[in-house]
């Protein structure tokens, strides 16, 4: 048998992945407040990796029917002109897309409304909101001064609330009626198709999360104080009961972990900030999805996802971003092969953090590869033999997703 080949053919699950955001901002906002490249056409500069450069012309070809075998300004503009006439039919390209990557399903985060745009297939495009604006229910004007990615993600996320409320004609004021308020609206989404929720307060705040109590968190909502430090303490108390009321729902909370960028100091994006929170025995249920892999901070997020201690907990550890990486996915092959020989194949999760079809393909594509040199090193180590490496394999590109999402 050929593992190489056995692992190209597994059907991916992708449990994360911002592909559609542009039709959720243009929706919000009236515009994408990106740069072109990182939802539109990636092109490659002189100081693209060549496995990355051969994997584009791989998608330029078979996503948008470019026939030319290099990129060049001569011939950029053919490319630039398919690509602009692809978007007139966008859910074409979308499925597309997942056929040549292989992927079976893919979640999006959706930031302001829980839909898809007309055309997609809702068996393989599946919806999990982004749920923070139910965790900051106060004046957020200076948490948005945070910095600029604080105040686009909080605007979004608001806008999320108002539609729920709407949705529900529910307007809560008092503390008590707040609660039953966010544990409706996390019914709602559940049975409106939604299959987990996430947080990605990681990117405005701290991850260190504290042990706070119903009548602390309480004063603070009908005092109205949202000075840092005491608004904090009531987003932790609003986590900590969200992620109870999920465990009863069964329902996965995906939580952004590492790779905040130059706005947030990068060791407050450490997933070792939330131990305190999640190591609490009401929460030894709630399915709970470290994204990213808690990158750069691979080594404590493995750790995390462990059945230590003889104390289980339903944690596991999205791979996302890594796979998106600029550069070769070898870089990321001793990551991965570390979480592998540290027995936590079974807590790992493939996600791409995809933000166009070119990125669905490629980083289909990276994590394939990666798999196969690791699996293959671990083979050639003696360290597992050819079916237990198909194992992995498959629980790390679906099977994993399917029991915590329960698909």
């Amino acid at each position: 048998m050929n593992l190489k080949k056995q692992i190209d053919d597994i059907k991916i699950i992708d449990d994360h992945a911002h592909a559609l955001d542009a039709f959720y901002w243009i929706d919000a906002v009236g515009g994408i407040p990106f740069p072109p490249e990182v939802h539109g056409l990636e092109l490659p500069s002189a100081m693209t990796p060549l496995p990355r450069l051969k994997k584009l012309m791989t998608v330029y070809r078979d996503l948008y029917g470019f026939p030319h075998s290099s990129l060049t300004p001569q011939n950029q503009p053919e490319l630039e002109e398919l690509h602009k006439k692809s978007c007139s039919d966008e859910a074409s390209v979308y499925h597309k897309a997942l056929d040549l990557a292989g992927i079976e399903t893919v979640f999006e985060i959706c930031a302001n409304k829980l839909e898809l745009p007309t055309g997609l297939n809702a068996e393989r495009f599946k919806l999990v909101p982004l749920f923070d604006g139910f965790l900051i229910p106060l004046d957020n004007s200076e948490l948005k001064k945070t910095c600029k990615k604080a105040e686009l993600f909080i605007t979004i996320a608001e806008l999320l609330v108002k539609n729920m409320q709407k949705q529900l004609n529910w307007y809560p004021s008092s503390f008590d009626e707040y609660l039953k308020f966010l544990f409706g609206v996390m019914q709602k989404m559940q049975e409106q198709g939604c299959i987990g929720v996430k947080l990605a307060f990681g990117h405005y705040r701290d991850l260190t999360t504290d042990i706070v109590g119903e009548e602390e968190a309480r004063d603070i909502f009908n005092s109205k104080d949202n000075s840092t430090k005491r608004y904090n303490r009531l987003q932790d108390y609003l986590l900590r009961f969200m992620l109870t009321k999920a465990a009863g729902l069964e329902l996965p909370v995906q939580i952004h972990t590492g790779a905040t960028g130059i706005e947030i100091f990068t060791k407050e994006s450490d997933p070792v900030c939330l131990d305190k929170l999640l190591w609490l025995p009401e929460l030894g249920s709630a399915r709970v999805v470290l994204l990213h892999g808690g990158y750069p901070f691979c080594h404590e997020a493995g750790f995390m996802v462990t059945d230590t201690a003889r104390r289980p907990r339903q944690l596991y550890l999205d791979i996302s971003l890594l796979m998106e990486q600029p550069g070769s996915p070898n870089a990321m092959v001793g990551v991965l092969r570390e979480w592998l020989e540290m027995g936590i194949a079974h807590k790992l999760i493939y996600g791409s953090d995809g933000t166009s079809p070119i990125k669905l393909c490629i980083s289909a594509m990276n994590i394939r590869e990666c798999l196969y040199m690791a699996l293959k090193g671990m083979m050639d180590d003696g360290l597992i033999n050819m079916a237990q490496a198909l194992s992995m394999a498959e629980m790390v590109l679906r099977n994993n997703a399917r029991k915590v999402y329960k698909i």
